[in-house]
């Protein structure tokens, strides 16, 4: 799998985008802890996804995002955290309610691969709500329930 770093949730014309780069080659910086640049600069430092199933979801982001997560204990269970050195972050985490669509929505970066991403989002258990759609000078996007029932957009500057 690929490794990426976030870059920070980006805000043009009204859309934000949660945006996940390719991490240089010198290796990957794993961790917790949200960088202090985030906190002086963005209002969104965190996301949580709650899940039923915390392996079958932590395989369907890892597919579908096409990034490395690692399992870490978290208050009082454990979480699946989404690589993220020098940027926001986000954990998947396990809840014993029920899992509801809607609320607010999350853009997670596939940057050139969406059509791919919408495939093993097909393949892990998800289902596209809405078909990509471009966005404007924004690229493109398309909303899925994941494999639990979340509902997430998916982000990419250009079409392939």
């Amino acid at each position: 799998m690929r490794s990426l770093e976030t870059g920070g949730v980006q805000a043009r014309g009204g859309v934000h985008t949660l945006a996940l780069r390719r991490k240089p080659a010198s290796g990957r910086a794993r961790g917790s802890r949200v960088s202090e640049a985030n906190f002086l600069h963005n209002r969104a430092v965190w996301f949580d996804i709650t899940v039923s199933r915390l392996e079958r979801a932590a395989t369907f982001y890892r597919a579908v995002l096409d990034i490395d997560l690692h399992r870490e204990q978290g208050p009082g269970a454990d979480i699946y955290v989404f690589d993220h050195a020098g940027g926001n972050g986000g954990c998947l985490i396990q809840s014993a309610e029920p899992i509801q669509p809607g609320g607010v929505l999350i853009y997670l970066n596939v940057d050139g691969r969406i059509r791919d991403a919408l495939i093993q989002v097909q393949r892990y258990g998800g289902t596209v709500v809405e078909p990509i759609q471009a966005i404007g000078p924004h690229g493109y996007r398309a909303v899925v329930l994941d494999c639990e029932g979340n509902r997430v957009a998916l982000h990419s500057s250009r079409l392939a």
